[in-house]
């Protein structure tokens, strides 16, 4: 799903009177749904699949909102835009609440205040909670069930059968039962069925009747041990969502996958458990969710397949680059038109092999969009990183990592980047000096470089012997300096300029004599030096001659030992 900022952007393309009556509506809905005149909006309503004590994410009440069609939307408008708003709206009202942080997926999730809408829930038929024994008394006319499933039973499956109007089947299961198969004719009755959530149930395969759910828009089968999906997934032509977080024994998709040409959100971890992906997947051009496409040698599989996958939305990564036969290919991806795409990472598989002049022209054809956030350049092994990367129109561009560019043997000139606050450069084995062509191109003059850099890391880097050439004004953000494993750097700049510098970190730089010349900036708060043996020397309070560079440091760090300064 889209990213907070991600989400601002494509809101501004509500129009005000939209959120207005948006905003009014689920105002006037609250107030209603307490007096119990009206029919209750069916956004509200659906909260009623989760009570008091049951937790969700904000993403899987919006797309069970959209598979039952309880959001309006115009045909300009994203529906997930517009659910996103209501689902704020019923925060600001505290229908719904934040609950806790889950860690894990760094996301936070909510409940249901039942007590804000009390009234309605106690009143509510179409929306049924039930548990053991309780699926033969539903009457065959139930819409939504919530069933706390805590034995499998074939009668128990025979009676839900016969729930032939079921739109919503949700099955919890308590963490003692382990539901691992269904009976191959579970879901024969359900022709109407649109969300089914069988998250957690352990469940290692999807019955054979799973083909029949024609109308089924979302599927979540997450945090399953399931190791595959049948092939007939693809007879669910209406699937918008296809939840498998956490199943980590899926490593391929069906083949027939791009024939979902609704599915709007793919849900898994796509690098860490796929070799590849099934042909076709340039049709679902309809797909926000996809954490990464892997680029295949195979007719359908090739990077060309993103060409028309306009929305896909937040964090994306292009992986195997490798297999990118040319320029033109490349081109056909067509990135720069993927727009809600806020953090990207470019991915080779191994870089010790792709050192050629094609490799380098290939990631300049990779150019994203301007409004980018996050850029991550992963194993490349060309000579020279593109030139759109320092591109000062990239406004939004907050963070950049290159990591594994081993044959760059110069950095580009970034220091234009109006936005950028975080840098990590790590393992770029073949650079040896960092001069001021990583401020600016020779001969400009102008405003200061790197405006807002809050943090920059310099990580591994085995062959790099100087850092020199700092200007005045030049870094005036810059609170945080990690040097970590430069067995070869021996020259740095004075960091005296360095107006905002807060934390120093200098770790296994063996080769440096001395800490920075001139007395580090008032600000600095903390230096943190190991495996430096020659600075350790002269940080002596008796007779070291660097000891009145960090004699008014607060927080000083020698080799995991706190040096007093009294």
């Amino acid at each position: 799903m889209a990213s907070k900022s991600t989400l601002s952007y494509e809101a501004e393309k509500i129009s005000p009177r939209k959120k207005s009556k948006i905003s009014l509506g689920v105002e006037q809905g609250i107030n209603e749904v307490e007096s119990s005149k009206v029919p209750i909006p069916p956004h509200v309503q659906h909260c009623a699949l989760f009570l008091s004590d049951c937790e969700f994410e904000k993403d899987k009440l919006i797309q069970m909102w959209i598979a039952e069609e309880c959001i309006e939307n115009e045909e300009t408008e994203i529906m997930e835009d517009v659910a996103n708003l209501y689902f704020n709206e019923l925060v600001s009202e505290e229908v719904i609440i934040p609950s806790k942080f889950d860690h894990l997926y760094r996301q936070l999730n909510y409940k249901v205040n039942t007590s804000k809408i009390s009234t309605w829930f106690s009143k509510q038929g179409n929306y049924l909670r039930i548990g053991e024994g309780g699926l033969d008394k539903i009457s065959g006319e139930a819409l939504h069930l919530v069933w706390h499933c805590k034995r499998l039973d074939q009668t128990l499956f025979d009676a839900l059968k016969n729930l032939k109007h079921l739109r919503t089947l949700l099955i919890l299961v308590q963490s003692s039962v382990l539901i691992k198969h269904l009976p191959n004719d579970s879901f024969l009755g359900l022709k109407l069925l649109r969300t089914l959530d069988l998250s957690c149930t352990h469940i290692l395969e999807l019955p054979g009747s799973i083909r029949l759910l024609e109308e089924l828009r979302y599927l979540d089968i997450s945090e399953s041990p399931i190791k595959r999906l049948p092939e007939s997934i693809e007879c669910l032509h209406f699937l918008q969502t296809l939840k498998l977080r956490g199943c980590f024994g899926i490593s391929s998709l069906p083949n027939g996958l791009g024939r979902l040409i609704n599915l709007r959100h793919l849900d898994l971890n796509i690098v860490g458990q796929l070799e590849f992906m099934p042909s076709g997947m340039g049709n679902l051009v309809k797909l926000q969710t996809l954490q990464a496409f892997i680029v295949g040698k195979n007719d359908g599989c090739g990077i060309k397949e993103l060409k028309n996958m306009n929305d896909i939305t937040g964090s994306f990564c292009i992986s195997k680059l490798e297999n990118v036969p040319s320029t033109e290919e490349a081109k056909k991806a067509a990135l720069s038109n993927k727009k809600r795409i806020d953090k990207l990472e470019l991915r080779w598989q191994d870089y010790g092999n792709y050192k050629s002049q094609d490799t380098a022209e290939i990631l300049e054809c990779l150019q994203p969009h301007f409004h980018l956030q996050e850029l991550q350049i992963t194993h490349y092994g060309g000579l020279r990183l593109p030139s759109w990367i320092s591109n000062p129109s990239y406004i939004d561009l907050a963070s950049i990592t290159l990591y594994k560019c081993i044959n760059c043997d110069i950095l580009p000139s970034i220091g234009k980047l109006p936005s950028l606050k975080i840098l990590h450069i790590v393992e770029m084995n073949t650079l040896r000096n960092i001069n001021t062509l990583f401020c600016r191109d020779y001969g400009i003059q102008g405003s200061n470089a790197f405006p807002k850099l809050e943090k920059l890391t310099l990580e591994n880097m085995l062959n790099l012997e100087e850092w020199t050439e700092l200007e005045d004004g030049d870094f005036p953000c810059l609170s945080h300096i990690s040097l970590r494993h430069c067995p070869k750097l021996s020259v740095l700049p004075s960091f005296s300029c360095l107006c905002s510098l807060q934390n120093l970190e200098i770790n296994y730089c063996m080769q440096l004599i001395s800490l920075p010349e001139g007395l580090f900036p008032a600000s600095l708060e903390s230096l943190i030096v190991k495996g430096c043996p020659r600075i350790n020397e002269r940080c002596l309070k008796d007779g070291g001659q660097d000891w009145f560079k960090i004699a008014d440091v607060k927080n000083v760090w020698i080799d995991f030992e706190k040096i007093s300064l009294d």
